[in-house]
């Protein structure tokens, strides 16, 4: 498996990937996203057009010459501070340690870019719980379905 940075030819696929994991997540099943096609369709958008605006904070997992999935990230650096904002993964492809990778390689990008705190917010998910747990993601906030978490970079 490769994990590299996005480039806009990649945006259609990111979009699709997006839509497509999230259906069979616990997320989409919250929303009933297998049968709202417009919410399907908000998700290829919305990530597509992340990608587009922003593909140097987009990095993609490749395996079989395809797209797999993806993680997105965002960096304020007045705060020192960045997100992950997006970590799918197509069904067929979860546990294989691929979201673990995205993960751990969107850390390593925002430390180096200067970030000394980084978050996390998932909802409806508990794969995803375990794959920030795992990172070094410390709980810092949980209400209901939410759950925030943060990894602190001084401390590493």
């Amino acid at each position: 498996m490769l994990i590299r940075k996005a480039s806009p030819e990649d945006a259609q696929r990111i979009g699709e990937v997006d839509a497509r994991s999230f259906l069979s997540s616990g997320w989409g099943e919250a929303h009933s996203m297998a049968q709202d096609e417009q919410l399907q369709h908000e998700r290829r958008t919305e990530a597509r057009q992340y990608c587009l605006d922003h593909p140097d904070w987009v990095y993609v997992a490749i395996e079989d010459d395809d797209i797999v999935g993806f993680a997105t990230i965002e960096y304020d650096g007045e705060q020192r501070s960045g997100r992950i904002q997006n970590n799918a993964v197509l069904d067929e492809y979860r546990d294989r340690g691929i979201s673990t990778q995205l993960v751990q390689r969107t850390v390593a990008e925002l430390g180096r870019l200067g970030a000394r705190r980084i978050g996390v917010h998932t909802t409806h998910v508990p794969a995803a719980r375990r794959v920030y747990e795992k990172a070094g993601f410390e709980l810092v906030h949980h209400e209901g379905e939410s759950y925030t978490y943060e990894m602190n970079l001084e401390d590493q």
